[in-house]
């Protein structure tokens, strides 16, 4: 009985994991005043495979582009802001 509880307990949290780490990333994104688009149409396979992630035991399911405004081309980048070191904020995957 236990067993067939949980399996479907199982497949919600790996439905809803990615969301709520989606939340998550927009939230801090939001608090370190970056600009954040979440982008569709990705090859996730591809993802996996040039960051190696197979590997690690992960799969890409949510993609983000993230940065700062345009200095030039953005009206109001020039506003005051605070601004951290993306190492600070950001761990990449060689």
């Amino acid at each position: 009985m236990i067993r067939g509880i949980c399996q479907p307990m199982q497949e919600g949290v790996k439905f809803v994991a990615p969301l709520i780490a989606a939340l998550l990333f927009r939230w801090f994104a939001s608090l370190l005043i970056l600009i954040y688009r979440w982008t569709g149409g990705f090859d996730a396979a591809k993802f996996d495979d040039l960051l190696g992630l197979k590997a690690k035991g992960l799969k890409t399911v949510v993609t983000f582009a993230i940065g700062f405004r345009d200095e030039e081309l953005d009206a109001y980048a020039n506003l005051r802001k605070v601004r951290i070191p993306e190492s600070e904020f950001a761990t990449f995957i060689d």
